[in-house]
């Protein structure tokens, strides 16, 4: 792990697959989709990373990660 991601135990994420047509899908069949996605596209929080000095200098260091 070259220390982009922040460290959080994999079984917190979910996979998704073909997630924008199983969404496209429900907001056709289930009423209240629409609203519980604008629910959940409004929850994130946005980190501008190229605000902060050492995401720059991780971020171009991971640019040459050798294996």
């Amino acid at each position: 792990m070259i220390g982009l991601l922040p460290d959080i135990r994999e079984y917190y994420y979910e996979q998704l697959g073909n997630g924008s047509l199983a969404g496209a899908f429900l907001a056709l069949v289930e009423p209240d989709a629409l609203k519980n996605m604008n629910v959940i596209a409004n929850k994130p929080d946005v980190i501008e990373l190229n605000m902060h000095k050492e995401f720059q200098e991780y971020y171009t260091d991971a640019l040459f990660y050798l294996i």
